[in-house]
């Protein structure tokens, strides 16, 4: 394929090996292979049937595989015949059976004359049914499969709305194993994301605008045993001269990065956009240097550890064809990155590979390979060299104050060493579950945020973790109300000192902007120590902390007739001093609610 004065010429049907990456367009076109490449594990029949399986996506820990079936509905033509027929027949023969004053009130139309009338209407039903289900069967939708104890449990058709009437996709599974990005040619009018490219007849472009009349994208969220989606994704000036894009959500959903045929690519090259706020994004901007090359990239999937890209090219250097490549980010922008270099092992082969999908460790990789039309999912391990940087995990449940009442939750965090956000998550309304997966070897707050509630923040440690380490923390979300006490989690003050660590700035900003958003809200300010020193000096270091977190508001132009501070020095514990765990506890910055009005 090549791009010509702009315009994208279609290709001869290459053979391929179906990876990870999700081609959108009104069907999927996904790329396959003719026979089974090497070293790889078939999943067994929990996953894979006589159906079409294709676009494995891992969630970060390794927990949920998601992945398209194609060919299969569920039930199949003849049961859903014999459904609706039963049907059909009970509500015609409640008809029959109907004192006759009330079936006089029926319109004649309406009530069936006698048995065999009500048969000829259930035979009718019958064969609309089937006929729909056949139908249906050339739509590709996605299942769902949990891991246990280290097998797959029996796959599971994820259920409306994210399958819908017509072929989705899932795009991303997001870290925090309550969200999936996910594309749908329900969330558009037929027909309307293409457009014939002027002058050329024959050949179509992909259109995403701001219309009802094409969009694809939108995040899924767990809901207790359903799932909530989202507003579609409104990406400024996104289109792509070929019916094919790809695409994928960064973790903590900061980046979106995308795979285009536009005037300024040399071929399918990468992109990158930014979001905006609510659903809006930025316009896709090309990614220079390194990453892209003369030919194509596509089918971008970027590991929970934010930094290590893998995406499928045909640059010089592979097996021929399409190879899988790995690249890293050089910073923390998204514009930078290593040179790639072909991945190792068994994916690469005289086929082309258009991609693969893998966890926080590298441990489990998957791939979608076999006969077109008949491709099965399997799984391999990376090689040292080609895995995501080491990540942690943090775990827990963000709950009201009486630890039972699960609280739905937007949850942020960033690095506390600067302050830079690291993304974001949700925690599962009905549950309360939340998960964040983050590069290990730094210091990180986290805060979790819902309507009607006080944010709540907390930090991790992470500099000495381990890959695959799970931190347990709860959140405890408290309502806005006059007399709620709320901790400052991520207030840091040097040992015995007064004086505010640079990793406070951003909980005292929050704070800052908490007040800004309620001019009427009064608030009072407190300072609690553990038992170590004498009493009087717990005392003053107590009143120098509060008194130093009101300093840094009124500095930021807060009012200082709306704060009140004190120190309560050793005097109010909240846990033991006998262990180093209470008496960290015990020291804090705390601050009461007194108006709200």
């Amino acid at each position: 394929m090549c791009v010509r004065r702009g315009r994208w010429e279609a290709p001869q049907r290459r053979r391929f090996a179906a990876g990870a990456g999700a081609a959108l367009g009104l069907l999927l076109w996904v790329p396959t292979a003719s026979a089974q490449q090497p070293e790889l594990r078939r999943l067994g029949p929990e996953v894979n049937t006589d159906a079409r399986e294709i676009i494995p996506l891992v969630t970060a820990d390794g927990s949920h595989l998601y992945f398209v079936r194609e060919g299969v509905t569920g039930a199949g033509p003849q049961a859903a015949g014999e459904a609706a027929w039963l049907g059909e027949m009970d509500a015609c023969q409640a008809l029959l059976d109907l004192p006759e004053a009330e079936a006089a009130l029926i319109p004649a139309g309406s009530r069936p004359a006698s048995t065999a009338d009500c048969e000829q209407r259930a035979d009718q039903q019958r064969t609309m049914a089937e006929r729909t289900e056949q139908a249906m069967e050339m739509f590709q939708r996605i299942w769902i499969s949990e891991r246990s104890g280290g097998a797959w449990l029996q796959a599971e058709r994820a259920p409306r709305p994210v399958n819908g009437m017509m072929s989705a996709w899932p795009v991303t599974a997001l870290p925090d194993n309550n969200s999936v990005l996910v594309a749908s040619a329900d969330l558009s009018a037929p027909g309307g994301c293409f457009r014939p490219q002027s002058g050329e007849a024959g050949i179509l472009a992909l259109f995403i605008d701001e219309t009802a009349e094409c969009r694809l994208l939108a995040v899924a969220r767990r809901n207790g045993d359903g799932w909530d989606v989202g507003a579609p994704l409104v990406v400024a000036e996104l289109f792509t001269l070929s019916d094919r894009m790809d695409a994928f959500m960064a973790p903590g959903e900061r980046a979106l990065l995308l795979s285009l045929v536009r005037e300024d690519s040399e071929g399918r090259d990468l992109y990158v956009s930014f979001p905006e706020g609510g659903s809006r994004w930025s316009a896709p901007r090309r990614i220079e240097g390194a990453l892209n090359s003369p030919g194509d990239e596509i089918a971008p999937f970027l590991a929970p550890d934010g930094r290590t890209l893998y995406f499928a090219s045909t640059r010089d250097g592979g097996q021929g064809g399409y190879d899988v490549w790995r690249s890293r980010r050089t910073g923390d922008g998204w514009l930078e990155w290593e040179a790639p270099v072909p991945l190792s092992g068994p994916v690469n082969t005289d086929l082309d590979q258009a991609g693969v999908a893998v966890d926080a460790t590298g441990e489990l990789a998957f791939l979608a390979s076999g006969e077109f039309g008949r491709e099965d999912i399997f799984a391999f391990e990376l090689a040292p060299e080609d895995r995501p940087l080491p990540t942690a995990f943090v775990r827990g449940r963000v709950t009201e104050p009486d630890l039972d009442t699960p609280v739905g939750a937007g949850i942020g965090y960033e690095r506390l060493s600067d302050g830079e956000a690291a993304g974001s998550a949700a925690s599962e309304p009905v549950s309360g579950d939340y998960q964040i997966a983050l590069p290990v070897g730094e210091r990180y707050g986290f805060r979790a945020e819902a309507g009607g509630y006080l944010p709540v923040s907390d930090h991790v440690d992470l500099t000495d973790a381990s890959p695959g380490d799970v931190v347990q923390r709860d959140l405890i979300l408290v309502p806005f109300a006059v007399g709620e006490t709320i901790r400052l989690n991520n207030i840091f003050f040097e040992i015995n000192e007064a004086e505010l660590l640079p990793e406070s700035r951003t909980e005292l900003e929050r704070l800052a902007r908490i007040l800004e958003d309620r001019p009427s809200m009064r608030i009072a300010l407190a300072g609690h120590t553990d038992s170590d020193n004498t009493e009087a000096y717990n005392q003053t270091l107590s009143e120098n902390r509060a008194r130093a977190v009101l300093d840094y508001l009124v500095n930021r132009g807060i009012d200082g007739g709306r704060l009140e501070w004190a120190g309560f020095g050793e005097t109010r514990p909240v846990a033991s001093n006998d262990t180093e765990g209470g008496k960290a506890l015990n020291r804090r910055v705390e601050f009461t609610i007194l108006a709200l009005d």
